[in-house]
């Protein structure tokens, strides 16, 4: 994808995301950690989206 397509997709996906930013790589390897140090979560799905599945 061009860079400047690229960035228009970033762009609207901060806009319609409950945080306003777009995801980084930190926030997934949040998501991975809190899997990894909690042993009493089994089964679950981590929707790691910034709520963008709200909009």
């Amino acid at each position: 994808m061009p860079e400047n397509q690229r960035q228009a997709l970033f762009d609207q996906s901060a806009t319609t995301s409950a945080v306003g930013r777009v995801g980084q790589p930190e926030d997934v390897a949040h998501a991975i950690t809190f899997l990894l140090s909690n042993g009493f979560t089994t089964g679950s799905i981590i929707e790691c989206d910034g709520g963008l599945r709200l909009g």
